[in-house]
């Protein structure tokens, strides 16, 4: 599914269209995993500020938040719990956040499939801040903050060029 098609269905509706649309993108393990891999997405919670996350197609997970210095690295996958819901995953060291508490399959480290589309407030193709070469991240970013890929971009030092597949949808747990 391209990053396009996520964008139609989600900021071309409003109110319960947008929930059938995020309803739609979580409906299956695979059908979530679409929406994520091979992009970098940006998740804006007030209780953890900005996450810039790129999701390799592989499996591997690289997070650029205020938790640290360095860039985290971890897995990620989606699933079906045993209360029949779709869930994505992610797993990090040390250098990550905190594991994710309660969430299904019942080993913790997830959230509902329709959490994570409602937090998540950018998405783009590939991954423009290199994320997966690991190391320091390209910059701090201010605790707690909401902070654009758009503004992050010009916090680092790096060239960064987003391109012209960048989406925005109104989610972020506002």
């Amino acid at each position: 599914m391209a990053v396009l098609a996520v964008a139609a269905t989600l900021s071309a509706c409003s109110g319960t269209e947008t929930a059938d649309g995020i309803r739609a993108l979580s409906a299956s393990p695979q059908a979530l995993r679409d929406v994520y891999e091979g992009r970098t997405l940006r998740v804006f919670r007030p209780d953890t500020g900005t996450q810039i996350e790129y999701l390799a197609s592989n499996g591997d997970a690289y997070l650029w938040s205020d938790f640290g210095p360095n860039i985290a690295t971890g897995e990620w996958w989606t699933d079906r719990g045993r209360d029949g819901l779709v869930y994505i995953c992610f797993r990090y060291g040390p250098e990550g956040p905190p594991a994710i508490e309660g969430g299904a399959p019942e080993d913790g480290g997830c959230s509902r499939g329709t959490s994570i589309l409602d937090w998540t407030v950018e998405l783009v193709e590939g991954d423009p801040f290199d994320l997966r070469n690991g190391g320091t991240v390209p910059a701090v970013l201010p605790g707690g903050a909401d902070v654009s890929l758009a503004e992050a971009s010009t916090l680092s030092s790096a060239d960064i060029t987003l391109g012209d597949d960048l989406v925005t949808w109104k989610g972020g747990a506002q």
